[in-house]
């Protein structure tokens, strides 16, 4: 799930320099910015049979970060609704 949410909101602009970083930045954080390149030339080149070190970082940053965040934000959703 994380992987189609991740490649939804970044295939689309993987063209778009200004707008791919923007949207890489809200995924992964601003501090993954140094796998940015790797990442969007990989989005760039996908292919489904290819296991290359790009395609690596990205499910590196899509299973630690993304899912990390993504499970703090529903996290602190249902704190706050059961403070509520």
């Amino acid at each position: 799930m994380f992987w189609a949410a991740a490649l939804a909101y970044l295939t689309p602009v993987k063209y778009d320099d200004s707008e791919f970083s923007q949207r890489f930045k809200k995924l992964f954080g601003a501090e993954e910015s140094v796998k940015l390149i790797c990442v969007k030339e990989f989005i760039q080149e996908y292919n489904s049979s290819s296991n290359n070190c790009h395609g690596v970082a990205l499910g590196n940053l899509i299973k630690v970060k993304f899912r990390n965040r993504g499970i703090d934000e529903l996290f602190g959703n249902f704190q706050f609704i059961n403070n509520s």
